[in-house]
């Protein structure tokens, strides 16, 4: 049995037009416009200059770690839009990991396989067990606006609102006790010798590290995926945000983490 010691710490790469990484478009209210907007640099919009966020939206803000941004065009794909309509506001979420973890294994001859002088990669196996010290799931959020409400009524505007109801599902901690539940299934698993090994036909440290990263990335690909989908269902239970939320309506419903 081998023991690998060590700290392993990763960020995963975030992107907005790629889910298989940790990002996802949430597009928003419709604007009935056909002028488009010249494409800019985006620019942060200052929170600054307008009056205190009320305590909901402030909690929000914290919690999803929440920057709001304006310019530019949206990264949404718009091919489901009337001719005549623009997005007033989309939501990105980004998920990155952190952990720290040891990680042991042992190899083993696959069941069946000769007893002979026949000892190659191919006939073995190995079962890894991993010790994770500490793993947390981090987020960001940035809410795009195409135009930037009035001060006055900014924390009210129905376009502001629908953003941060996606902020309310992707930020709900039950996301993250999904991550975390789901890593558990990467604390023992078995792989062919074969994608461990070197040259000499020994397990490769880092090899091992690789598939303990690969477990962590299908694990926040279905993470990602949970949120996504919980992302279209408000844009079409709202219309993106034209319509009220349904009295009934939660961020991620009982069977759902």
């Amino acid at each position: 049995m081998v023991r690998l010691r060590g700290t392993i710490e990763r960020f995963n790469q975030s992107a907005t037009l790629f889910l298989l990484l940790v990002a996802f478009d949430s597009s928003s209210i419709l604007l009935a416009d056909d002028t488009r907007q010249a494409e800019q640099e985006t620019q942060p919009i200052s929170l600054d200059q307008f009056p205190p966020p009320p305590a909901d939206l402030e909690q929000l803000i914290r919690r999803g770690n929440v920057r709001l941004i304006t310019g530019g065009e949206p990264k949404s794909e718009l091919s489901n839009l009337d001719a005549n309509s623009q997005l007033a506001g989309e939501t990105r979420f980004h998920f990155n990991y952190r952990y720290q973890s040891n990680a042991r294994w042992r190899v083993f001859r696959n069941r069946g396989a000769a007893t002979s002088s026949n000892t190659t990669a191919d006939n073995k196996s190995v079962r890894i067990d991993v010790r994770f010290h500490s793993i947390n799931l981090e987020q960001t959020h940035e809410i795009w606006l195409r135009q930037v409400p009035p001060s006055n009524s900014f924390w009210k505007h129905p376009v502001v609102r629908h953003e941060f109801d996606h902020v309310q599902i992707s930020s709900d901690e039950r996301i993250e006790n999904y991550f975390r539940d789901g890593v558990k299934s990467a604390r023992r698993f078995t792989v062919p010798l074969a994608e461990v090994a070197n040259e000499q036909g020994r397990v490769d440290d880092a090899k091992v590290r690789q598939q303990i990263e690969r477990k962590l990335q299908e694990l926040l690909h279905e993470t990602s995926e949970l949120v996504r989908v919980r992302y279209l269902e408000l844009d079409r239970v709202t219309r993106h945000g034209i319509r009220p939320l349904p009295n009934d309506w939660v961020p991620l419903p009982d069977e759902n983490p």
